[in-house]
């Protein structure tokens, strides 16, 4: 077969696998099987007409993803950056995966109903009850890792696949397998140089650069091999590009899953250098809408000009400001504890100079005392990239609500957002309810792509973020930095001087809303 680790044929600069001419002699039935973890024996190669070969993750299965609303920009890239993990983080630990819906134990004797693409489903139906076909799923997940859960997905769901193709380590020759798609390349090449009778081939792929690099893969592989003085006539191929289905984690779980991946990459981190924690940045403490609740304001409201893909204008309805960072102990005893829930009227809207649109509230009990500072208590519905927040309190006229004053329910807590960054990295930013003016107006956070140059190239396996190294950022030397004590008006200098010097690790309590607050 090939006796030592360097197949013939290799990942090419142009982004895909370069084929090398089929030996038919070379390839057998037998010899394919050692890429399936299953046990079981492939049909003679004059059996199948047709290959089809479904991906996983998105496609076939709604996989989870980071929730965008939990962690800040650059943690989304890093959680799913398999160098910045010791362990592979998101994509290569099975735990997050298990943890789909109501966890394996859960979901298993249900089929994890609700979380297959269902018209993928019937797709593999379809392919199983044809007699000449060949059934592949074909997924980036290490075998190291995945087969049991993968097996135990598909069998509840009685999805009967040929062949179960995960990433391994090495390839059956021993061949160094460098990437997802050099290793799914480097399959389809032995499949198609075993199955040389085939007529049709179908790949179904979520993700456009992997469907690019199929498209191109297959052309390349007809070209050398389907010609007059090998035997066998060019196969149909065609990639299907299926849309993303994907979705999210509970968030209690998600933080707490995160939580395990960063203590096993600390366990076996070199001792002091290189570990991780996530961190915990309160932008503000308000009276905070449950994202449902948001979606049922702006749409009561149905203020004209708002459109929701508007370049210029940020919808937001997150809810009543009660202090512009943590509130203190002294602000909470006149607010209430944190989860306290609080019910407003939502009597009117206004906008100043369409620059800022808000509604105007007030609480239910009339015996309840809003704490707001000495600001009317609004809940700003959209901001407009040159207006800011605090020209909320410079409308005067109010509109009526066009259907009739109705009932919001609040809760009194914390919008924060986590990241991870190295375990002795001290954040210097002062947390703000205003966003950054600079670089995208989309985003909330300043971005910290400027730490290091080496950053992903974007996609599963990487993200487009960076290590966690922040030596070389501007003002870390302490001997950079000047010492500011400044009076804060919600505490004194003290809870000022703790967001000034760093935010801090994520502790359990911390965990406690996040289901209301991040669904």
């Amino acid at each position: 077969m090939y006796p030592s680790n360097s197949r013939p044929g290799g990942y090419g600069t142009n982004g895909t696998y370069e084929i090398t001419p089929m030996k038919p002699s070379e390839h057998s039935p037998t010899w394919l099987g050692k890429w399936s973890v299953q046990d079981r024996p492939l049909p003679e190669k004059t059996a199948i007409k047709a290959i089809h070969v479904y991906d996983f993750d998105n496609t076939l299965f709604k996989s989870p993803l980071p929730n965008a609303k939990i962690w800040h920009a650059s943690t989304l890239g890093q959680l799913m950056n398999r160098d910045i993990f010791k362990n592979g983080g998101w994509w290569h630990d099975s735990r997050i995966l298990a943890a789909t819906g109501e966890g394996i134990e859960v979901e298993e004797p249900r089929s994890w109903e609700g979380w297959w693409n269902e018209r993928v489903v019937t797709l593999v139906e379809l392919s199983m009850q044809q007699k000449d076909a060949l059934t592949i799923l074909l997924t980036g997940r290490s075998v190291a890792e995945f087969v049991p859960l993968i097996k135990r997905m598909v069998a509840s769901k009685k999805l009967n696949f040929d062949i179960i193709a995960l990433k391994p380590e090495r390839g059956p020759g021993g061949e160094n397998i460098k990437n997802t798609m050099h290793f799914k390349c480097m399959f389809l090449n032995d499949l198609l140089n075993t199955y040389i009778h085939t007529d049709e081939v179908k790949v179904y792929e979520d993700r456009e650069r992997h469907v690019r690099a199929f498209e191109s893969f297959l052309k390349d592989y007809i070209r050398i091999n389907c010609h007059n003085n090998n035997p066998r006539i060019g196969p149909t191929a065609d990639v299907i590009h299926i849309a993303e289905e994907s979705t999210l984690l509970d968030p209690v779980t998600e933080v707490r899953e995160a939580l395990k991946m960063v203590e096993d990459h600390n366990h076996v981190a070199p001792g002091g250098t290189g570990r991780l924690v996530i961190n915990k940045t309160v932008s503000y403490t308000g009276y905070l809408l449950a994202p449902a609740t948001t979606s049922r304001l702006l749409n009561t409201l149905n203020i004209p000009g708002l459109a929701r893909n508007h370049k210029d204008i940020r919808l937001n309805g997150t809810g009543i400001l009660i202090s512009p960072r943590a509130a203190d102990n002294r602000v909470l005893t006149n607010a209430g504890p944190l989860g306290t829930t609080v019910d407003f009227l939502v009597t009117g809207w206004g906008h100043f100079e369409n620059k800022v649109w808000a509604a105007l509230a007030q609480p239910v009990d009339p015996n309840y005392k809003v704490y707001s500072g000495d600001h009317r208590p609004v809940i700003i519905l959209a901001i407009r990239r040159d207006g800011k927040p605090s020209d909320a309190q410079k409308i005067t006229t109010w509109q009526q609500v066009p259907t009739g004053n109705f009932v919001v329910r609040t809760m009194i807590a914390e919008k924060a957002y986590l990241r991870v960054e190295g375990e002795s990295y001290q954040s210097e930013e002062k947390p703000s309810l205003h966003p950054s003016r600079r670089g995208n107006f989309q985003g909330r956070y300043v971005s910290y792509d400027r730490f290091n140059p080496n950053r992903g190239r974007g996609g599963r396996g990487r993200g487009r973020s960076h290590g966690p190294g922040i030596a070389g950022r501007r003002g870390a030397n302490a001997e950079n930095r000047q010492e500011v004590h400044a009076v804060d008006r919600n505490g004194g200098y003290h809870a000022y001087e703790r967001h000034q010097q760093g935010t801090r690790p994520v502790e359990p309590q911390d965990m406690q809303f996040m289901s209301e607050m991040y669904e």
